[in-house]
């Protein structure tokens, strides 16, 4: 296995054939398949890792009216777990699910459906084949209304992997850096061979991708590698110092950001500013009426449960030039509607293609690309 966690930051080549199989020390604790005690750890919504973990709510499904399509769409991945607690059946591969981990199964069962169709909008085998082999009962999520979300989560991961592509099309030397990974494989769509690519998440969320590696359900790559830490926990840096020395980089992020205190987006901002001037970042992101509707949801769940607020939506930008309040040199490269640019689908049914157009038309969620 070639993929590790980074945590001294040591230099080396990369290039050479032992140089992944000697930097392994690194994951030795997840190799004996280690966990973070539960009550340590953070949730899919604090990189930071310095709160407790939280069980997301999911709202009570509302009657009609076009707009369901962004009232939901953006609490979906944080309130699945309360209405369906993770029941199991027989498959190959057992799998340990903490909340967030049980978060991390909804776009992932998105791309693996998306895959199974006749002219699918994004070709994800690898999720697939996760889908297949792990021991989770996917149907809980296919007999609910999170279904409706399906096609959102894989336009989502069209969206992202075309501005990527373009990217690495200009940038023979680029390294990507995702923020919040989960069990993501955008790396595996868009490979073009030469970029250097980098997660980043909790330890607890690593251990279960390096756990899938192992079964080789995620191909393991020598320019893929993943390290066990907070975003905000800025030594990731010095980790990845010598990857990114005299490369292009682009940060991407999606569905997290909306789930960080509007203080902490900006000290994320600042940070990478000031250490990768120039370097690109591309995420998704919502206006203030969805936010609102989402958190209206979830707040009425929050209060029959006995739960705190922590899943709730907190950040919220509607125009990428309001990131200039933080980064006054930010160049906004591009920014749409998410829903926008989807291919033409003859699958899309008359109320979908009214809530697309509803969505874009006041940019409710949104595609955004800026270089700092």
């Amino acid at each position: 296995m070639s993929q590790f966690v980074a945590s001294d930051g040591q230099p080396g080549n990369w290039e050479e054939p032992d140089f992944f199989l000697r930097r392994l020390e690194t994951v030795r604790f997840q190799e004996n398949g280690w966990q973070e005690p539960y009550e340590s750890r953070g949730s899919r919504t604090d990189l930071r890792g310095t709160g407790g973990e939280t069980p997301p709510v999911y709202p009570t499904p509302r009657s009609g009216g076009s707009c369901d399509i962004f009232i939901y769409l953006f609490s979906a991945d944080i309130c699945f777990c309360l209405m369906y607690g993770g029941n199991m059946n027989n498959q190959d591969i057992k799998i340990d699910l903490g909340v967030v981990q049980e978060t991390l199964m909804l776009p992932l069962w998105a791309r693996a459906i998306e895959t199974e169709k006749d002219n699918p909008i994004v070709c994800d085998t690898c999720a697939k084949n996760i889908v297949e082999r792990i021991d989770y009962d996917f149907s809980q999520i296919e007999e609910s209304h999170m279904a409706d979300h399906q096609g959102v989560w894989a336009i989502r991961a069209y969206n992202f992997d075309n501005i990527i592509e373009v990217f690495l099309e200009n940038n023979s030397r680029a390294v990507v850096v995702n923020i919040g990974a989960g069990l993501d494989t955008t790396f595996q769509r868009v490979d073009q061979g030469t970029v250097i690519w980098i997660n980043i998440d909790l330890p607890d969320v690593v251990a279960m991708r390096q756990k899938l590696i192992r079964h080789q359900l995620i191909p393991d790559s020598e320019r893929e590698m993943t390290i066990a830490k907070s975003v905000f926990d800025f030594t990731w840096i010095d980790d990845i110092s010598w990857w990114t020395k005299d490369r292009s980089i682009m940060f991407m992020a999606a569905g997290v950001l909306m789930y960080f205190e509007a203080q902490e987006v900006e000290i994320l901002f600042r940070k990478l500013a000031e250490t990768y001037p120039s370097s690109h970042v591309i995420f998704d992101s919502m206006s203030w009426l969805p936010a609102w509707g989402s958190n209206r949801e979830i707040k009425k769940i929050v209060k029959n449960s006995g739960m705190d607020s922590s899943t709730l939506i907190k950040w919220h930008l509607k125009r990428a030039s309001g990131l200039r309040k933080w980064v006054d040199t930010i160049k906004v490269v591009e920014e749409y509607p998410m829903l926008s640019k989807v291919p033409a689908k003859n699958d899309f049914n008359t109320k979908q293609i009214w809530q697309i157009k509803i969505v874009g038309l006041f940019r409710f969620y949104n595609m955004i690309h800026v270089q700092l």
